[in-house]
């Protein structure tokens, strides 16, 4: 399968010899870019995304590490180009997503109530109306996470226009680049998706992540 998607629960804190394990597996780069977030648990969920970057990169028996991870000018991190990965954390929950072909973008949040008035600006008309209905018939995160896999995905990320990309098609152009999303299912209360290149066989996109354990997260071999 040419698209893999793991995720990883943080649902408690690392110990402090977990946290030395974990920062013992990258780059003195990448473990000074995770020294930068004070916060405990935004440190380890960085720390735990780049781990799942590792384990892809075996999955797919792929010749490169945590070493040649690099950036672009829009701040992608990339590989090489045969390669692409995406990753996304918030509350506690890790998604890494890998392919070997074409380019990916992966989003997750978790649920949870806002006043709909603050993203007006982020929404196409026609997501606007959908969810502005008294019953709303797809939820406000569902929006959200495509565009952001979808913003990812084209390299673009922060600097994508987030109102341009409306979600309501299952195809969506950017920039002569056509993609589809897909939801993935990865823990309760939190709403995911993925977003590849249109001509990705529907048979190559995992609809369900792959849960990782801290034990296997941490393994040094």
């Amino acid at each position: 399968m040419s698209i893999k998607v793991l995720s990883y629960s943080s649902l408690a804190p690392w110990s402090d010899a977990e946290v030395e394990q974990a920062l013992s597996l990258m780059p003195e780069s990448m473990r000074q870019r995770i020294a930068r977030y004070q916060h405990a648990p935004e440190g380890q969920s960085r720390l735990a995304g780049r781990l799942l970057l590792r384990l892809l990169l075996r999955a797919y028996d792929l010749p490169f590490t945590l070493h040649d991870v690099r950036y672009t000018s829009l701040h992608k991190p990339y590989v090489h180009p045969d390669f692409d990965f995406s990753i996304a954390h918030t509350d506690g929950l890790v998604l890494c997503a890998g392919t070997t072909r074409g380019k990916i973008g992966i989003d997750a949040e978790k649920v949870r109530d806002i006043d709909l008035m603050d993203y007006r600006d982020v929404l196409s008309d026609v997501e606007w109306a959908l969810l502005s209905d008294s019953s709303p018939q797809v939820n406000f995160w569902d929006i959200w996470t495509r565009k952001e896999a979808l913003a990812k995905a084209s390299g673009k990320g922060i600097a994508m226009e987030l109102a341009e990309i409306d979600t309501t098609n299952p195809i969506v152009s950017i920039e002569a680049e056509q993609y589809r999303w897909h939801q993935v299912k990865s823990a309760a209360n939190f709403a995911a998706h993925l977003a590849v290149y249109q001509d990705v066989p529907e048979a190559e996109v995992p609809l369900v992540a792959r849960a990782v354990t801290t034990l296997e997260l941490l393994a040094a071999g």
